[in-house]
């Protein structure tokens, strides 16, 4: 590769020898600067599922040709969370992270992010930076990726790769005083969980794989609810997390619908049959709900086995990031 070459859609996490790349990363952090003439400028930090690139966004130095809206702003709709798509230099490498400056940078419109997301790797948008235990998000992408039903992973695609969901199924507790009381103890308590279900005997592949999905997705509604300190946000105070994963899995099960029917119509039973707060009937009618909920019961069962009697130690991302632009700017 050539000094000139541009990678598309490099790996973040594989940017050695690389000088310059493009595609579609997740924003998950900007620090405001101004230089020594009073212009402004923005360090920037994009991440995906294998790593973190910091760029320097300077508008006075970009060309006329770039798609932003003024020479001394941010381009219209930048949103931590969000994707966006740009062109960029890559440096050195500083304290664990790759540095870089943008050539041309453009947020990506929130009804363009699923056409966008249907070409990429399945998972390969979810933020890095925002995952307090790493090893825990290459562990979920591996299991998803591996999945036989095509439907199945585009569908957890579609879910967790929302803008307002990545970053906070990653670094949320399962729970504040109960189980997997940490950081990032949600994606933690939800992989258990889709272990013990891909084992369970006396099912086809179709039933393991849906009962997988189910149980990785079942307190979805707690990235809404729960802060990475363990907290209730002002949501979580008036709406129970159990009654949210249907809404932010609604879009992405509207898609299904259409692709595998049978499979949304599994997935809505299983989660309307897990709690009595969201019970229908008297009894599920499925027995796959059974199993889901054996595997959420033993996977709370273990956590406090395994701490019990620890005291519990949150740590939020928010350190992190003020670690990270610390480092980096002194």
């Amino acid at each position: 590769m050539t000094h000139t070459s541009i990678l598309e859609q490099a790996e973040l996490g594989k940017l050695y020898g690389l000088h310059r790349i493009k595609g579609y990363y997740r924003l998950t952090g900007i620090l405001a600067h101004l230089d020594n003439y009073g212009q402004p400028w923005w360090q920037i930090r994009l991440s995906d599922c294998t790593g973190t690139l910091v760029v320097e966004y300077r508008p006075s130095e970009l060309s006329s040709s770039s798609a932003n809206d003024s020479p001394a702003a941010l381009p219209w709709g930048i949103r931590h969370g969000g994707l966006v798509q740009l062109e960029a230099k890559v440096g050195q490498q500083d304290a664990g992270y790759f540095t870089g400056r943008v050539v041309w940078l453009q947020p990506v419109l929130e009804v363009r992010v699923q056409p966008i997301l249907a070409r990429l790797p399945i998972l390969s948008t979810l933020p890095r930076s925002h995952c307090p235990r790493t090893e825990l998000l290459d562990r979920l992408v591996h299991q998803v990726r591996t999945l036989k039903s095509d439907c199945l992973k585009r569908f957890v695609s579609m879910v967790l790769e929302q803008s307002h969901v990545a970053v906070g199924f990653l670094s949320v507790p399962a729970s504040y005083r109960h189980h997997h009381a940490y950081a990032g103890g949600l994606l933690a308590h939800s992989l258990e969980m889709m272990a013990t279900l891909a084992v369970l005997p006396a099912l086809n592949d179709q039933e393991r794989e849906v009962a997988m999905v189910a149980g990785l997705l079942h307190d979805l509604g707690k990235a809404w609810t729960l802060s990475a300190e363990g907290e209730l946000t002002e949501l979580g105070y008036l709406v129970a997390h159990e009654h949210l994963t249907l809404e932010l899995c609604g879009p992405a099960l509207v898609w299904l619908d259409q692709h595998a029917p049978e499979l949304a119509l599994v997935l809505r039973h299983i989660w309307c049959n897990l709690t009595p707060s969201t019970r229908f009937n008297a009894q599920p009618v499925l027995p796959l709900v059974h199993a889901v909920q054996m595997a959420d019961q033993l996977s709370a069962d273990q956590d406090h086995k395994r701490y019990w009697p620890k005291r519990f130690k949150l740590t939020t991302v928010a350190n992190a990031d003020v670690e990270v632009f610390g480092t980096l700017h002194g």
